[in-house]
């Protein structure tokens, strides 16, 4: 596998892999190698983390299971390590998951890793505006709504408490693009 790209069977793989109520992280295709030397990844990062959990577990006890010093599970447990962002692994799951259709509000709900970031966060790795590469295939947007966008919307805003902002935040769109939509002045025959 020359690109590195998931494409194919992995995508598949990965797709699964989340539907199954794994962290998008712990994927590790066969070809694809978990670490560098001498590097941590982010599945023994949060693996670290949850050991840490139990009082009975000191960073010596982790360490040694790892394989590192006390000083680097202590950046790991205590967040000092850069595994906070979004990874390329999770942006992969995000860009997934918009290809099917989902949108932005749906995606914070569906993955527990966006607990801590926004609606537009997803948004931004799904069309690919982020800095991850050589993944996952971006979505691409457009101002155009589509008749089906429009009635998914417009049921969406009629028999939810969502706000006009709400929505645009979840499909991606700017408020003033969806507004008429929402208001019914738009060109869609929805009746």
């Amino acid at each position: 596998m020359s690109s590195g790209i998931p494409t194919g069977d992995r995508v598949k793989q990965l797709r699964e892999h989340i539907e199954n109520g794994k962290h998008p992280d712990s994927f590790v295709p066969e070809s694809e190698p978990e670490t560098e030397d001498g590097k941590i990844t982010i599945a023994e990062c949060l693996r670290m983390r949850k050991w840490y959990e139990d009082p009975d577990t000191s960073l010596a006890d982790i360490g040694d299971v790892v394989g590192t010093t006390d000083t680097t599970v202590w950046n790991h447990v205590n967040g000092e390590c850069g595994h906070n962002d979004i990874t390329k692994r999770q942006c992969n799951a995000i860009r997934c998951a918009a290809q099917d259709g989902t949108y932005a509000t749906e995606m914070v709900e569906l993955f527990t890793f966006l607990d801590d970031y926004s609606r537009r966060t997803t948004y931004v790795h799904a069309t690919g505006k982020c800095n991850h590469t050589d993944g996952v295939e971006p979505v691409t947007t457009t101002e155009k709504i589509t008749a089906t966008d429009c009635r998914r919307m417009r049921s969406w805003y009629e028999t939810s408490d969502k706000s006009q902002h709400d929505i645009a935040d979840a499909v991606g769109h700017p408020r003033v693009t969806i507004q008429k939509h929402l208001d019914g002045r738009c060109s869609h025959n929805n009746e």
